[in-house]
């Protein structure tokens, strides 16, 4: 038997419309090999996203495992799934992630940024 996913796809207008569509997701996988930011890291966390992600771009910098998201090594396809098992099946660890990412991008927000310097 054959299985379709049916997608669609189309640009935003606005950048700050993408929030609800964060809002629909349970989690947030980034199973990426090689990556820049990637930028979505600091959205999850914004929006109130859990998120496991493997160890690219900054997400060794803002994803502390256990405390607001998961980080595994890339093509760690076992340990990708552990932890998002974990973020489904285990409430409290849930919510802890989520409350903590929250403040961690508060730290990022431009003003954050901006007294800084």
């Amino acid at each position: 038997m054959r299985w379709a996913c049916p997608y669609s796809h189309f640009w935003l207008r606005d950048y700050h419309s993408i929030v609800p569509y964060f809002h629909c997701l349970d989690l947030y996988l980034v199973t990426s090999r090689d990556q820049g930011g990637p930028k979505a890291i600091l959205e999850c966390k914004a929006t109130g996203v859990p998120i496991v992600s493997t160890r690219v771009g900054m997400a060794q910098d803002l994803i502390r495992t256990g405390n607001n998201g998961f980080v595994a090594e890339v093509e760690d396809a076992d340990g990708i799934a552990e932890a998002a098992i974990g973020l489904i099946k285990r409430p409290e660890l849930r919510r802890r992630c989520i409350g903590n990412g929250l403040v961690t991008a508060a730290g990022y927000d431009w003003r954050a940024i901006g007294m800084q310097y």
